[in-house]
């Protein structure tokens, strides 16, 4: 196991968020994904928690305005979504966006996050989703092959369409699904549920394939593969808040595949 003492050393903005206090409380429990990767101690706990340190660091000074939404880092079961709420806000920090967490909607609500580059307002939603379900083992021997149970485009659908509820009205938004590495064979089927790979036909407002529905609160979808650099950015052809040029331009330069689907008239 990783000593307390070596990692309150060298990573000093996870002590802060995870005290000894905390820690001692939690490790015999080895629920929380911090304390797992402690115990397991290997090339993987200590890449987790350079990536963990990070991100604290580089988010640390929005972050402490809203310690007690942060707090849920130590909530074993809100710790991944917490946590992809921060990746996301570094990933847009790097690109040169000032972010804000929590900001507060005219509607009383708020979003996980808002960007903006030169003047340009972005408000984002960030979800997850565990990996793929693990397939049957099929014995052929000598050989043993594992099927990969990729789930359809409706497994997806709902959940984009929940979040894309929470964005704001008036103002240009994304969905950013954060998806574990296991997830990737399903990418194509993420996008099918919104139809954004797909030719729109304007006038009769159907898609030629993928799911059927209207979402012009979401500018766009980002969809995001963990520890994979694996960034694609679907836009949405009926947007009621297009994403502005510029940020759709930074985001492309920032090696972020772009689908822009073609809308026939």
């Amino acid at each position: 196991m990783i000593e307390y003492s070596d990692v309150y050393e060298n990573y000093p903005h996870v002590e802060k968020w995870f005290p000894q206090k905390w820690m001692e409380s939690e490790i015999e429990k080895n629920k929380h994904l911090l304390i797992k990767q402690l115990i397991l101690d290997d090339k993987q706990s200590f890449k987790f928690l350079d990536n963990l340190e990070d991100c604290l660091e580089l988010v640390n000074e929005e972050m402490s305005k809203h310690k007690t939404h942060f707090r849920t880092l130590q909530n074993t079961d809100q710790f991944n979504s917490t946590f992809a709420e921060l990746k996301v806000g570094r990933f847009f920090k790097n690109m040169g966006f000032n972010i804000e967490f929590e900001p507060s909607l005219k509607n009383g609500k708020k979003a996980d996050l808002k960007t903006v580059l030169n003047d340009e307002e972005l408000y984002i939603e960030v979800s997850t989703r565990k990996g793929i379900p693990k397939g049957e083992v099929v014995e052929n021997n000598p050989f043993e092959i594992t099927t990969i149970k990729k789930r359809e485009p409706i497994a997806f659908k709902d959940k984009i369409l929940e979040e894309g509820e929470q964005l704001f009205k008036n103002k240009p938004g994304i969905v950013a699904l954060y998806l574990h590495p296991s997830s990737a064979p399903e990418k194509r089927n993420v996008i099918r549920a919104f139809g954004f790979d797909f030719v729109w036909d304007k006038e009769k407002g159907i898609i030629e394939y993928g799911e059927r529905h209207e979402t012009p609160m979401i500018s766009a979808l980002l969809i995001i593969i963990d520890h994979a650099d694996d960034f694609t950015l679907c836009l949405n052809p009926k947007a009621a808040n297009p994403l502005p040029s510029g940020i759709i331009k930074k985001l492309g330069e920032n090696n972020v595949e772009i689908i822009d689907p073609e809308i026939i008239i």
